[in-house]
């Protein structure tokens, strides 16, 4: 075969797009991908579409009712036909792009291979114990390598997991640009004449949706030129009362495509608003920046890595309406500004290209 071949775990509900990236990178820098996919996973067909990826498809988690079976199932159906697959290719490594419910159950099962995981949360947002969060911590003790995405958490993972410097590797998330989508589809048609502003991404209460909907209340109170849009899946319930007194906003709480993603940000007029009260980092960050569309965000995690302070965004102090509220009148009445932060931020999220970042990935798969 003469390509190095990699066990990917990814048994997923959805398809992530910076996991889809990253695999696609690998098998263009001389790599061949074993994936174990669940067959249920929204945009397993655009998978299917990428070359030099065999797929291993399992009935994986959709929820929590049917976790045990399925996952009984697959102990006694799917077990031998893996790891004889494995041998087979001479797999050399197992890659864990990020971990789902199904991460520790699959990589149990393949034990003989060093194990190569992408830590996307170092320190768990939040107090309460959770699966996802048990077996990120069990995964990272075991992993021969992990990655992380930013600087900011390597001290944290080498005294936690017991890592030493050699054994963290960090690469950022790569780019996603409006150029590299055809079939995007239009959610939201803009008024360009106003200021759009938009949060994207799941609703959890790490995310400040409280203090956005606050910040924005006062400033339409004052302009009435602005809009806000909220779009990502999750429970809003705990938002719906603060969001509903809200003029001139609109909320899409669903899954979202990565067409519908990117249609997201598909007029300059679009600001995006993150008012995370801790974050670790943030993906959005990536679709965001390449698209056209200007950031505020907040200091906190790795956000400090990825925006650098009016010069590619905006960065404001966590947990505070008046810091939002100001960084979002200010960017009202500064738009002539605007471009040269739109220019700065493209032009750093194009050295963040998916190739190149998986070239670094895989050196040490």
């Amino acid at each position: 075969m003469g390509k190095k071949v990699i066990v990917v775990n990814f048994v997923a509900k959805h398809s992530y797009i910076f996991v889809k990236r990253m695999i696609e990178g690998l098998s263009h820098n001389n790599c061949y991908i074993f994936a174990i996919v669940s067959k249920n996973m929204k945009g397993l067909e655009e998978w299917k579409e990428l070359d030099n990826i065999e797929f291993y498809e399992v009935d994986g988690y959709t929820d929590t009712i049917t976790f045990g079976i399925k996952l009984i199932k697959f102990y006694f159906t799917d077990t031998k036909m893996i790891r004889k697959r494995v041998r087979e290719l001479k797999a050399v490594s197992m890659y864990i792009p990020i971990c789902t419910y199904w991460s520790w159950f699959i990589n149990q099962i393949l034990l003989d291979l060093p194990l190569i995981y992408a830590m996307h949360d170092p320190i768990a947002h939040g107090s309460r114990i959770s699966l996802i969060r048990l077996f990120n911590y069990f995964l990272g003790k075991k992993a021969k390598t992990i990655i992380i995405l930013s600087e900011t958490f390597r001290e944290y993972v080498k005294k936690v997991y017991k890592k030493l410097d050699n054994q963290i590797i960090t690469i950022p998330s790569g780019h996603e640009s409006l150029e590299e989508t055809i079939n995007k589809v239009e959610l939201i048609h803009y008024d360009n004449s106003k200021v759009n502003f938009l949060f994207h991404g799941r609703i959890d209460k790490y995310k400040g949706l409280h203090i956005l909907a606050e910040a924005y209340e006062k400033l339409h109170n004052k302009y009435d030129d602005v809009t806000l849009t909220i779009a990502g899946s999750g429970d809003f319930k705990e938002y719906q009362v603060a969001f509903d007194r809200l003029q001139d906003c609109r909320i899409i709480n669903r899954w979202l495509t990565d067409e519908e993603i990117k249609g997201l940000f598909n007029d300059k007029s679009v600001i995006t608003v993150l008012p995370y009260i801790s974050a670790t980092q943030s993906g959005v960050i990536n679709v965001a920046m390449p698209n056209g569309s200007p950031i505020i965000a907040t200091r906190c995690g790795g956000i400090v890595e990825q925006i650098c302070d009016k010069e590619t965004g905006y960065l404001i102090k966590p947990n505070s309406v008046t810091a939002l509220y100001e960084k979002m009148e200010y960017v009202v009445n500064h738009r002539e500004e605007l471009d040269k932060i739109r220019q700065n931020a493209y032009k750093r999220m194009k050295n963040l290209s998916w190739d190149k970042l998986a070239r670094k990935l895989e050196k040490v798969l």
